[in-house]
């Protein structure tokens, strides 16, 4: 908890010597405590309600039992001048702002035992970069009962609306012992229950894999607008390697929309197509994305130098990320039926020849300069038969394109080779 008149003043603490999104670890926590800005941030912090005044807080309780209207925790601020410390990234001097609208739960009821020596036995629960990691800064005592209830959440949506799949935010965070909780309760319900792993790298693929994840989010929402640099083509060739499957996305929920970057509607529609046939990924459409929205929901990840108020100024929703704002998508669009018939009838296309769409199916074909992308297929034992995809990626300019089927079948006889 903080002292809600110093809200203002609340921040990710900037550490020097660290590069930007460098995460806690045992051999340099000592380094974090060390920090001045770390030691104001920790003075931020309170006693919970319970413990600044045990009457009030059990008056609180009663009168929430009594008028289930009283917002409990606005009451909190009213009486005790308090409020919940808003949670931030597990990167050191990573630029995003604080997370105003989550917040972090107590996993273990004492500090983490690497770190506890340099804090005093006075300090009052805090966030920091080790707290945050779970998974790394382990506490003595766990809170097993909340453990408990947080394993039982997705079990419940199974029960009542019959989910088969989810995202678990930040679970790389979590302690072993509770993400596994988490994972293994659903697949009690649904052994084929779908899990999602929220790693932006690509190389935490096998973490995810031995952890039980089915996919992980990975890296195509970053290097699809990055085309012409050819980001895109080389993760192409080497998403086929991962362990796991990877979202292929243009724009995530997070990031800005593809209708907003280089290419505008065509870069849209160019990837929404090449998304249904890249190897190893799941093509993955963010709601809005449809109807060529161009605001964000939020800011969080490759964020545009004026993200916020890429709509017009005389728009109602002008400046408002619908993370945190009342926002409505723009439904009425002019043009939107393009998009919607492109994602219908590629969705055909890619069922119709879903079966043939595998890793071990997958010919990597050279098409030359970065920004021109051809993918390729066997769709039969006897190599024969072959699904090109072809795409221009230069939105400024038309290109000629030349596959030489000489090159395409030394591939094939090799591929025959090395399967027998």
């Amino acid at each position: 908890m903080d002292k809600k008149k110093d809200l203002d003043k609340y921040h990710p603490p900037k550490i020097e010597g660290f590069e930007p999104f460098t995460k806690a670890e045992k051999d340099n926590i000592e380094k974090i405590y060390a920090a001045k800005e770390v030691k104001e941030h920790l003075k931020l912090f309170v006693p919970s309600p319970d413990k600044l005044d045990p009457a009030k807080w059990e008056s609180i309780k009663e009168r929430c039992k009594e008028n289930k209207n009283i917002d409990f925790f606005q009451l909190i601020e009213e009486e005790f001048g308090i409020t919940t410390a808003p949670a931030f990234s597990d990167c050191i001097n990573d630029p995003q702002p604080p997370w105003s609208d989550v917040t972090y739960l107590r996993l273990y009821l004492d500090n983490p035992i690497k770190s506890a020596k340099f804090v005093g036995k006075d300090q009052p629960p805090y966030i920091l970069f080790d707290i945050i990691r779970g998974n790394v800064f382990k506490g003595k005592i766990k809170n097993i009962e909340l453990w408990e209830k947080i394993s039982d959440i997705i079990p419940h949506y199974q029960r009542n609306f019959g989910i088969d799949g989810a995202r678990i935010d930040m679970g790389h965070a979590l302690p072993s012992e509770l993400e596994k909780m988490i994972i293994e309760k659903p697949r009690q319900f649904d052994k084929d229950f779908c899990f999602i792993a929220e790693e932006l790298n690509n190389k935490a693929d096998k973490k995810a894999k031995k952890a039980g994840y089915n996919m992980v989010i990975g890296e195509y929402w970053w290097t699809e607008p990055r085309i012409e640099e050819g980001h895109f083509k080389r993760m192409i060739y080497d998403v086929a390697k991962l362990k796991v499957p990877v979202f292929a996305a243009s724009e995530m929920p997070d990031t800005p929309r593809a209708a907003s970057r280089k290419g505008g509607r065509d870069f849209s529609k160019l990837s929404v197509v090449l998304n249904n046939f890249l190897p190893n990924a799941v093509p993955f459409v963010t709601s809005g994305m449809e109807i060529f929205e161009v605001q964000p929901m939020n800011l969080g990840l490759d964020p545009q130098p004026d993200g916020r108020y890429v709509l017009p100024k005389e728009d109602p929703f002008y400046g408002k990320l619908a993370f945190f704002d009342k926002y409505a998508l723009h439904w009425t669009n002019e043009g939107k039926e393009e998009m919607i018939d492109l994602i219908e009838g590629v969705n055909k296309i890619r069922e119709k020849y879903l079966k043939y769409l595998k890793v071990e199916n997958f010919i990597k074909i050279n098409s030359g300069d970065d920004s021109t992308i051809v993918l390729a297929y066997k769709l039969d034992g006897k190599n024969e038969k072959l699904l090109l995809i072809a795409a221009n990626g230069d939105f400024d300019r038309d290109v000629n394109l030349k596959v030489r089927l000489s090159n395409i079948e030394k591939k094939l006889e090799k591929n025959l080779k090395m399967q027998n």
